[in-house]
């Protein structure tokens, strides 16, 4: 309606949203407090003397101002707001905030892309607009954090958050059956052997394993001198993997859809077996930049995802019930599965150091009801 932007600008926001970082983007993925399907959240690049760690709102969509913004997205924009402000006075302590959103240039903007500023105040703050000053990425990444969980509470489940549970169901009742026949789901060595000397070439020590599931891998890696912990969204996997004798690691029960509950530089290295490709593009994107942030520097991401190629093969023994999106598959089974071309994955790799990616191919065994198997293995420097 009313546009300022010249043909030729370059928005930085829309690259945020992509999770592109450039010269034409300084935010980084850990600086994002909230990201959903309709909007993203995120710790501004400049701060005020005494009101640090304000958060911009904007909508995922282009739109340049408050004139084009479509009523529905607006409303996700205040639930949003609304729960990053809750979230403020929690953690912060502040005395109250206040929320700033400009249009056009007579009005002050200079992005041309709706945001909502949301600025924690106090008594005597002696608040200035003009007197903003670069706001270092470790800091703005620690107050990130900080408002992540919190703000978490104050939202409104989603459709999202049911496509969640109902994973988190199929694996409980999963984990549940095989506990009760007596079973486990232990692939021995198959996915860890591979891993194991460029863990020791790189003198990793500190391991997280993203969906651990009942622990076998933890378990082993643990006898091999490596301190664990163990993360699933399962509660009946993790419980088992507690039970499990001789097991001398740490079990936490946390989403992967959902920001890690660690700081940043915890870990040496990141493993993910066949865990981490249940997750649509923005989530995907969202964990890949968690995994970043609680690496140390040079720390080591070594993962197995489903492979594009695997997708028939696995169709054979998981028939499809939709496409989500593009590669994400929702099963009959209530599972979801998101396949990884080699592009895509270099894509999401592309700000690693040292990235080294294989496709396996695994036999399977028709007498036993395993279809062929076609992953990613890699492994990146952070």
């Amino acid at each position: 309606m009313y546009h300022h932007a010249t043909n030729d600008y370059i928005c930085p926001f829309c690259l945020l949203v992509k999770g592109i970082e450039n010269e034409h983007n300084a935010v980084k993925q850990t600086d994002l407090v909230y990201q959903n399907e309709i909007v993203t959240a995120f710790i501004g690049l400049r701060s005020w003397p005494n009101n640090a760690g304000h958060v911009l709102t904007i909508p995922n969509e282009h739109y340049e101002n408050i004139y084009d913004l479509p009523l529905s997205v607006s409303t996700e924009i205040q639930k949003t707001a609304r729960a990053i402000a809750i979230a403020m006075k929690e953690i912060y302590v502040c005395d109250g905030v206040m929320l700033i959103q400009r249009n056009e240039p007579a009005g002050g903007q200079r992005a041309w892309h709706y945001h909502l500023h949301i600025i924690p105040r106090y008594e005597n703050d002696r608040w200035d607009l003009n007197q903003r000053q670069p706001f270092p990425a470790a800091e703005r990444a620690e107050y990130a954090q900080r408002l992540r969980v919190a703000v978490e509470k104050y939202l409104p489940s989603s459709d999202a958050e049911a496509i969640r549970s109902a994973l988190a169901q199929h694996w409980d009742e999963k984990f549940s059956k095989l506990h009760q026949a007596g079973k486990d789901i232990n692939w021995g060595q198959q996915w860890l052997e591979p891993f194991i000397q460029p863990l020791r070439q790189a003198g990793c020590q500190t391991v997280l394993d993203l969906g651990c599931g009942t622990g076998n891998e933890v378990m082993n890696l643990s006898q091999a001198g490596f301190e664990m912990i163990g993360l699933d969204y399962s509660k009946i996997g993790v419980c088992s993997a507690r039970a499990k004798a001789g097991v001398k690691a740490t079990f936490v029960i946390a989403d992967m859809c959902r920001p890690l509950p660690f700081r940043c530089g915890t870990f040496d290295a990141v493993m993910s077996n066949v865990a981490a490709h249940m997750f649509s593009d923005r989530i995907t994107r969202a964990l890949f930049a968690e995994i970043r942030r609680v690496l140390g520097p040079q720390g080591l991401f070594l993962f197995h995802l489903n492979a594009l190629e695997d997708r028939p093969f696995r169709a054979w023994q998981k028939p499809e019930v939709c496409e989500i999106e593009r590669n994400y598959i929702l099963e009959q089974d209530g599972q979801t599965m998101h396949f990884f071309s080699e592009a895509y994955l270099l894509e999401l790799l592309a700000d690693w150091q040292d990235v080294n990616l294989e496709l396996v191919r695994l036999p399977g065994d028709v007498k036993m009801g395993y279809s062929p198997k076609r992953v990613w293995r890699g492994i990146a420097r952070n």
